[in-house]
């Protein structure tokens, strides 16, 4: 396995804290076929009080695609078996779909069912007063996918949404998963 790249934000990592989170991800069946893996340690204050939370995110890059997880706790060891155990899965399904990732075999076609979203209908005066901290992120250019792709990447990334390139209209698209399933989002014409 390459070696991890530790970070931390609001704490300092022990050598010991070290230890135990290189010895977890050496145990993920897969990982030495990883570009690099990152881990970020955080501390941050609860909303509900004085209570500390701890979180760990990781990050590990593929040729083909990037594996996102993050868990929160109050105890950096049980939060580090907690990732374990969802790292293992989102690794599993990428090495699952390695062979459509390489190109040797094709991403399923999914069924688009047309559906137009009026803007006017989205009742603005609830919103008024929420003022949402906003962070930017220029992106690069994007190289064109498909939509399976697509959803394949938001969930190995374990995001609620994707922003991509369609590779069959060439246009910027987004897919999100709701509790009906995916939802893929187009400019009109």
């Amino acid at each position: 396995m390459n070696q991890v790249q530790f970070s931390a934000r609001g704490m300092s990592i022990t050598e010991g804290m070290k230890a135990h989170i290189t010895e977890k991800l050496e145990k993920i069946t897969y990982i030495d076929d990883a570009l690099s893996v990152s881990c970020e340690v955080g501390k941050t204050v609860s909303h509900r009080g004085s209570d500390s939370d701890f979180y760990i995110k990781v990050l590990v890059s593929y040729p083909k695609a990037v594996i996102r997880v993050k868990k929160e706790g109050n105890d950096i060891y049980p939060i580090m078996d907690m990732i374990a155990e969802a790292l293992q899965k989102k690794v599993n399904q990428y090495h699952d779909g390695k062979r459509k990732w390489e190109g040797q075999e094709n991403w399923p076609k999914y069924d688009l069912v047309d559906e137009i979203v009026d803007d006017e209908s989205i009742e603005a005066s609830k919103y008024a007063t929420y003022t949402p901290a906003v962070r930017k992120k220029v992106i690069s250019e994007l190289a064109p996918i498909t939509v399976s792709q697509a959803i394949e990447h938001l969930e190995l990334l374990g995001k609620m949404f994707y922003l991509f390139k369609d590779i069959e209209t060439g246009k910027l698209s987004v897919i999100y998963k709701d509790d009906a399933g995916y939802t893929l989002l187009i400019p009109a014409e």
